[in-house]
């Protein structure tokens, strides 16, 4: 289907409309205020053991924490189901135990046992804390009722980091009547401020059989737990002088590669570690020497019907540690620091590190970081450095402002020169209310191969109420702007991005309805050198519906309007330069992703530049308990009467991930993907064993394998295995 210029400027101007319609009738929807609620700490000389039975006489001493009220379905009603809270503390750890009542006989819903998991999808309970009383600042821990651990650090309800990992304790117990919890989190797993006795505070609890979501201190549903001018308040703390927090982590590994071809073993051990001090309470630093990541999550596979390359998130933990302090900027493909930069080739083929060092200190006032990384030698890439300084001020509560710089070195290789690159970066974050707030990142490279200084600036304003969300973005990004440290899509454009989603709740609705969420979003790039048109997208989401359960319906409407200047060949079928105009159908189902037994289907049909698309997204889950889970994706992309030749190609992904658990502590997981747009079958299989926190034993092994009539003659077949311990002891 194709379209004129009237219409798209119509879709546009409605876009528009709907943003600015958005913001001014949805002021004064939230009327919740901060509850003033205050719980006292309660101190004791004894040890409590951590087994979730909550039997101690101890506990009786400490008040009860109770009078939970909804944020979701009904925000400030009362909790259907009571849940009770006490907190101990003594001179090494703070103690919580909570109770959390049930209907008899039922039993809780954990999709798997996996660290991490889910926040929406599992029966939970959770305490966040504000060590330091900023009201921005907020450290989560979260428990199933079988006990696996989720940690999360978080700034302003804006920046998460979402692969926190500390050493902390917790124990469960499913009653005929609910669970109950007990968790131990040593001081010395926690920054904060020695003369502050009063830290912010909140407990939080998910009951998803009935999708409630509830907590003692609630906030309006438009935000998360993480909103801590919401939070309530515990007083009457005294923590203890911090003690030498020093935290060492060595490894051994030994590695076996053979390839198909040669038949040949190559047959490695090595051995490295990480080293991490905290001098003081509110700084870290960490030290890794030989750095290896063999036990970091397989990348799922995608298939890429743009024009441009896929951003893989980083999955390794050294480098997932406070990322979130050097992550700049609102847009996901333009990144001033990217660490997948390191210690990665373009093609996602490992390079060893030889070591390096980060450091983290942070107040209530200010933040500093530094990364200095070595990466080693390999065939195909020099030696390098890398290194980031960062350095962010907090103002008041709702106000920040940073600066970061970053530096790669290359050392000269097989008679190439040496090569520096540095981009420096000035950075804002300021919300004006509850409801508005503003982000703003402006960055400059100098690069020396070629001698070219670049820019780039984004700026994301955000209206967001138990209404709706209304949101624009506004970006530039010139020509020679080059972060070889950090990622880059595309340069040379100008990019604008209004966006509408409501959260509409009529009164009239059915009682099997939570919401019903339509929505537009627009994305408008232009030539930042000449302001000539380049691309065009806005998605109409004119039906959207989110049940009670979770399930969710949603038709939707995307039209594209490209130019292309330079020949596209997306699976080797050629696309001639020219200006196309198409439009898909879209079509989203999804059940309950809690359930036994959960499925989401996503349905597209229409145009593809100058031919047809249809295609069908299928994902599926099968679990028996939260012990045995079998999940599968089938992905399928039917072209037709595409590119110069009018060609026809069907495209197939296929991914299958099976995770068994005997506890959250002893798991194994085998990844299998099928991918015809590149031929290749890969597999990796998994057994984990935490056998003291944070200390593991892998075993790993990795399969990919071409298959059909290859075009890269390159491709080989690799396997490999690799056992790894890497044990953890905190002084």
């Amino acid at each position: 289907m194709r379209y004129d210029t009237d219409t798209y400027r119509l879709i546009l101007k409605g876009s528009c409309f709907l943003f600015m319609i958005g913001v001014l009738k949805s002021e004064g929807l939230i009327a919740q205020e901060r509850p003033n609620l205050v719980v006292e700490a309660t101190r004791t000389t004894s040890q409590i053991t951590v087994d979730g039975w909550l039997d101690e006489p101890e506990w009786d001493m400490a008040p009860v924490i109770t009078g939970f009220r909804q944020v979701e379905p009904n925000q400030g009603e009362p909790a259907r189901y009571d849940t009770e809270v006490r907190i101990l503390y003594n001179d090494e750890f703070i103690f919580i135990g909570a109770r959390l009542y049930d209907d008899p006989g039922e039993k809780p819903r954990v999709t798997d046992l996996r660290r991490n998991f889910d926040y929406d999808e599992n029966d939970l309970f959770a305490i966040v804390f504000d060590t330091f009383n900023n009201r921005r600042d907020a450290i989560s821990f979260k428990v199933t009722p079988y006990g696996n651990q989720n940690d999360l650090q978080v700034y302003d309800d804006y920046v998460f980091n979402r692969n926190y990992d500390v050493v902390w304790y917790t124990e469960t117990r499913i009653l005929d009547d609910g669970w109950t919890v007990e968790m131990a989190i040593p001081w010395k797993s926690l920054r904060y401020s020695e003369e502050n006795e009063t830290w912010g505070i909140n407990f939080v609890r998910r009951h998803r059989r009935s999708n409630e979501l509830s907590a003692w201190s609630p906030w309006p549903r438009a935000y998360t737990a993480y909103r801590m001018n919401y939070a309530g308040t515990i007083s009457g703390l005294n923590p203890p002088k911090p003690p030498l927090n020093l935290r060492v982590q060595p490894y051994s590994i030994v590695q076996t590669d053979r390839t198909y071809s040669e038949r040949s073993i190559d047959t490695s051990p090595k051995i490295g570690g990480e080293i991490k001090w905290s001098p003081s309470l509110s700084s870290v630093l960490d030290v890794t020497f030989n750095t290896d990541f063999a036990q970091a999550d397989v990348d799922e596979q995608v298939i890429n019907l743009t024009r441009f390359p896929v951003v893989f998130p980083e999955k390794r933990q050294f480098f997932l540690e406070n990322a979130n302090l050097f992550d700049l900027g609102t847009l996901r493909n333009v990144k001033p620091f990217f660490s997948r930069q390191i210690g990665l080739t373009p093609a996602g083929e490992p390079v060893p590190l030889d070591a390096g060092f980060r450091y983290i200190d942070q107040t209530t006032q200010r933040s500093i970081g530094a990364l200095l990384i070595r990466q080693r030698e390999s065939d195909t890439t020099p030696a390098s450095w890398f290194g980031v300084g960062r350095y962010l001020h907090n103002f008041g509560h709702n106000k920040r402002v940073g600066f970061m710089f970053t530096g790669r070195h290359d050392e000269a290789l097989d008679g190439l020169s040496s090569a520096q690159n540095m981009v420096g970066n000035v950075d804002s974050f300021i919300r004006f209310s509850s409801r508005v707030n503003m982000a703003l990142n402006v960055s400059g490279s100098y690069d020396t191969i070629d001698e070219t200084f670049g820019h780039t600036g984004d700026l994301w304003l955000a209206y967001r109420d138990n209404l709706m969300y209304a949101g624009l973005i506004q970006a530039v990004i010139s020509s020679n702007y080059n972060p070889r440290a950090g990622f880059l899509v595309r340069d040379d454009i100008i990019l604008t991005s209004p966006a509408v989603v409501l959260n509409w709740r009529p009164d009239w609705r059915p009682s099997y309805v939570r919401a019903f969420t339509p929505g537009t979003t627009v994305f408008l790039y232009h030539k930042y050198s000449d302001l000539s048109y380049e691309q065009g997208y806005v998605a109409l989401r004119p039906f959207s519906v989110t049940f009670q359960s979770g399930a969710r319906i949603q038709y939707g409407y995307i039209a594209e309007w490209q130019n292309i200047e330079q020949e596209f060949s997306p699976f080797g079928i050629r696309i001639e330069p020219g200006n196309y105009r198409f439009g898909q159908h879209e079509f989203t189902m999804a059940t309950d992703q809690s359930a036994s037994f959960a499925i989401s289907i996503l349905l597209k049909s229409g145009g593809y530049f100058d031919g047809n698309l249809n295609s069908v997204d299928v994902t599926s889950s099968v679990r028996i308990g939260p012990r045995v889970s079998v999940g599968s994706r089938y992905i399928r992309n039917m072209f037709r009467n595409l590119g110069i030749e009018s060609e026809k190609r069907d495209v197939d992904l296929l991914i299958t991930d099976i995770r068994m658990a005997l506890n959250p502590r002893v798991q194994v997981s085998g990844f299998w993907q099928h991918n015809t747009s590149i031929n290749t079958n890969s597999f990796n299989a998994r057994f984990s064993w935490e056998f003291a926190p944070l200390s593991y034993i892998y075993l790993v092994f990795n399969d990919i394998h071409p298959f059909g009539d290859l075009t890269d003659t390159t491709l080989e077949g690799v396997q490999q295995g690799i056992f790894k311990i890497t044990y953890l002891h905190q002084f």
